[in-house]
């Protein structure tokens, strides 16, 4: 778990160790809205980029 991850290590370090994945804005339209399937997203097609980062990020 996150909590006890930085319970022992502290919030910093398991900062550090997440994920590689590019930024968000860095991907085309089309990343973001297979992204946005993957996680179950629905009303994902109709998007732009900018509504597609902020819809992701408030998932």
């Amino acid at each position: 778990m996150i909590s006890n991850a930085a319970a022992r290590d502290g919030r910093k370090a398991v900062g550090k160790r997440g994920g590689s994945s590019p930024a968000y804005e860095d991907r085309t339209v089309d990343d973001l809205r297979k992204r946005a399937q993957e996680i179950g997203l629905s009303g994902h097609s109709g998007k732009n980029k900018s509504e597609l980062i902020d819809m992701l990020r408030d998932s």
